[in-house]
């Protein structure tokens, strides 16, 4: 049996459910991990060991007198800190809320422990969840970003301390993180997963994601948190038609992954039906600008009551004060000119990705940079938050110096299918086995 730390949802699920392993024996596995490697990677804002095996033993107890319950039961995940949960702090990344206790879980929260789940931590966002970094690092090199605003999240699945973390996206904070350490990252479209409890910055941009090492594990989380979401699927490979993104904005992307995008396009013409290219140019561009517009402008009315009570003692970061400035000086004519562009220009690519399934694109313009005081561009994300399209990070390599190099799939709501099985195609078009990008960490 692989060491329990290495399992990805299901597999532990399965091994659970027959009872083959314990709750308590993959949670111990979890917090081994991350005592052996947290000093270094810094991936978790709050976890209890103690708690988390208490809860184990608790679900062992009801399993084995015939009582589990729900579909995740005994499985233990990490959530975002910008999610509140009741019995833990929720810091939203910032010191102004270092010590904030919620009186009750966010809704999505509260859905994972009704189906069983056992939270083990909340890890480590950025400054309200916008560009700031955390004290988290990069497991395949501790010097380079993490990615954020979901760092913690993405870090945790790669270095192997948990196999599911819940994260949010406003601009690029899950497809990113996921890009920069490795790991699945999949961001459903808008609406479906609910968004109660969780640190409001953009009530039209916000979404849920998730980070895993395996796309079985995405689907099976998101179809947990909503049912309607498809669990299992299959679509014939032959079937697929993968369009490839061409833009004016690849002109940001990195020799590394325009190779990689290439050689990617190369592989799938033998695999699926159709593979074309797919000419946005201006529009990515302008969708980038009207995701900035709303981005801004909504944040600066969110998070209006923190730039109050922020001091000189608890001060808000530079990056998010030139943000909200950004935002308090944006028109109300040009807030609502960008929100009414939201659905011509969903209709706009809708129309010109109507030859293809799903769209190929990079997820960032390259590796994690190196240096902790960026999370890096969400240049090839913004697009994507703006329209509330269901996109999906794969990892499919490694650059020269050993950091993960991945693409980005997106379809239109309700192309879910199509999304899982152009993901797996991709792994295995890279010859990578699900499950398998753990973090080589040598420290």
């Amino acid at each position: 049996m692989k060491p329990l730390h290495t399992l990805s949802a299901t597999e532990a699920l399965s091994l659970l459910t027959a009872r083959h392993i314990t709750s308590e024996a993959l949670v111990q596995a979890c917090i081994d991990q991350i005592q052996q490697y947290e000093p270094h990677i810094q991936a978790w804002q709050y976890w209890d060991a103690q708690a988390a095996l208490r809860a184990a033993r608790a679900s062992d107890a009801a399993r084995a007198a015939g009582q589990a319950i729900g579909k995740l039961h005994g499985l233990p995940i990490a959530i975002k800190d910008n999610m509140d949960t009741a019995d833990m702090p929720t810091t939203y990344g910032s010191a102004l809320y270092a010590n904030h206790q919620p009186q009750r879980d966010a809704t999505v929260v509260a859905m994972l422990r009704a189906e069983g789940a056992i939270i083990l931590g909340k890890t480590v966002c950025t400054e309200f969840a916008y560009f700031t970094p955390g004290a988290t690092r990069n497991p395949h090199r501790i010097c380079h970003t993490p990615g954020g605003s979901s760092s913690g999240s993405a870090a945790a699945v790669a270095a192997g301390m948990v196999p599911l973390t819940l994260g949010t996206q406003t601009n690029g904070s899950v497809i990113r993180p996921a890009a920069f350490c490795g790991v699945l990252g999949y961001k459903p479209a808008a609406g479906l997963i609910p968004r109660e409890g969780i640190l409001d910055t953009s009530h039209t941009l916000d979404q849920v994601g998730f980070f895993a090492r395996t796309v079985d594990d995405l689907e099976w989380l998101a179809h947990c948190l909503n049912p309607a979401l498809p669990v299992n699927t299959s679509l014939p490979m032959s079937a697929l038609r993968i369009g490839v993104l061409q833009s004016d904005l690849l002109a940001h992307a990195s020799p590394a992954i325009l190779a990689l995008l290439e050689a990617t396009q190369e592989q799938l013409h033998q695999h699926v039906r159709a593979v074309t290219t797919v000419s946005l140019d201006t529009l990515h561009g302008l969708a980038n600008q009207h995701h900035r517009t709303i981005m801004q402008a909504e944040m600066a009315q969110a998070l209006a009551h923190e730039r109050e009570i922020a001091s000189d003692h608890q001060p808000l970061s530079h990056a998010l004060c030139e943000l909200m400035d950004a935002g308090a000086a944006t028109t109300a004519v040009a807030y609502l000119d960008a929100l009414r562009a939201r659905e011509p220009l969903a209709q706009r690519i809708a129309q010109l990705l109507e030859p293809c399934d799903v769209l190929l694109m990079p997820s960032t313009p390259g590796a994690a940079p190196e240096g902790l005081s960026s999370t890096g561009s969400p240049i090839f994300c913004s697009m994507v938050s703006l329209l509330g399209w269901p996109a999906v990070h794969v990892p499919l390599g490694e650059d020269a110096q050993g950091l993960p190099l991945g693409l980005q799939l997106v379809v239109r709501p309700g192309h879910e299918i199509a999304l899982a099985g152009a993901a797996r195609l991709l792994m295995q078009c890279a010859q990578r086995e699900e499950g398998a990008p753990i973090a080589a960490m040598a420290y």
